[in-house]
């Protein structure tokens, strides 16, 4: 293994959670969802967007099929929501021995406190990299087809 073995999988990671954001805003809009100016910002987090869609009832969303199918996937959506800033943002070690057996370390800072400060660290090996990609690219599949159910009956009411 390489560096550029764990670049790759990290950037299609990045990109992934990236897509699922987006995924999730334009299924927020598409729902038509009561107050939605009210209930979402458009500067929300993942997480945030996900949790407030679980939060909606079935009265508050016009799309209610679509809307009982999205209940279905949001807790596995909400564990990934949950674990996208420490993939973002946490700092990753290049450590060549840790690398060459297909291993690497993150880094999170757990305690801000100068006084009490901790890091917490996490090995990945490659193969956890990519099936944690697979469980995205999932969601990001599920949610896609909300969304073309949602196109598909706006065009047969039309």
């Amino acid at each position: 293994m390489k560096n550029e073995d764990f670049e790759k999988v990290l950037g299609k990671i990045s990109i992934f959670f990236a897509t699922l954001d987006f995924l999730s805003s334009r299924l927020i809009v598409e729902l038509d969802i009561q107050d939605v100016e009210k209930l979402f910002k458009s500067n929300a987090t993942l997480n945030q967007k996900f949790g407030l869609l679980n939060k909606l009832t079935e009265t508050q969303v016009k799309q209610r099929e679509t809307f009982k199918k999205l209940k279905e996937i949001l807790p596995k959506a909400i564990d990934l929501s949950e674990q996208r800033n420490r993939f973002i943002h946490d700092q990753w070690v290049f450590n060549p021995n840790n690398i060459s057996e297909g291993k690497i370390e993150r880094i999170e800072i757990v305690n801000f406190h100068k006084s009490n400060f901790k890091i917490q660290k996490t090995i990945h090996t490659i193969e956890n990299l990519y099936a944690l990609l697979g469980e995205i690219g999932k969601i990001q599949i599920q949610i896609g087809n909300l969304l073309n159910e949602i196109k598909t009956i706006h065009n047969n009411q039309t």
